[in-house]
């Protein structure tokens, strides 16, 4: 999930804002930290499973579908019973620019839940391996994700890093 948007400044500075993907393996639960001057905490936050920690709002993955036409600038969607794809879909639609989304799976060695990972899991997990833009995190490794760094992480617009012809031509007139 990569969604820069890019705007101008009236002084045409450029502003990127993009959304942000972490990528959670393991049993244990995340621990989130949000410092007072944090952009992003977890009462800005929904948790799309069960269990949520304290501030988050909770909603079970049946009741997603609620969420659609929503913005919010966390969203964890726990995924370690099995990649649902409409929740997927769902939780990444609702991050806005400079949002976060928190992707928790299970461990790369544990069994599936429900007798072997599917073929949609197993993809998507080939996707992610290839894809160099999460922050990936283990749980039960004594981290905790210090929201205020993750909301002002920077990235840069390169060249020939885009999908068609029409972004291509957009990023350069920005650049120029």
């Amino acid at each position: 999930m990569t969604g820069t948007v890019i705007t101008a400044g009236d002084d045409g500075s450029v502003n990127l804002n993009p959304r942000r993907l972490i990528l959670v393996e393991g049993r244990s639960q995340p621990g989130f930290r949000s410092d007072p001057d944090s952009r992003i905490g977890a009462a800005d936050g929904i948790w799309i499973g069960e269990n949520a920690p304290a501030g988050f709002t909770s909603l079970p993955k049946k009741d997603a579908p609620e969420l659609l036409g929503t913005e919010h600038r966390l969203v964890v969607l726990d995924a370690r019973q099995g990649v649902d794809p409409e929740s997927l879909g769902i939780a990444a639609g609702c991050i806005p620019a400079g949002g976060v989304l928190v992707l928790w799976l299970p461990d790369r060695g544990s069994d599936h839940p429900a007798g072997g990972r599917s073929p949609y899991h197993r993809r998507l997990l080939h996707l992610l391996d290839e894809f160099p833009e999460p922050i990936r995190l283990e749980t039960g490794t004594g981290w905790i994700l210090p929201m205020d760094e993750v909301g002002a992480i920077e990235t840069e617009v390169a060249t020939g890093q885009t999908v068609t012809h029409d972004q291509e031509l957009a990023v350069r007139a920005v650049e120029h």
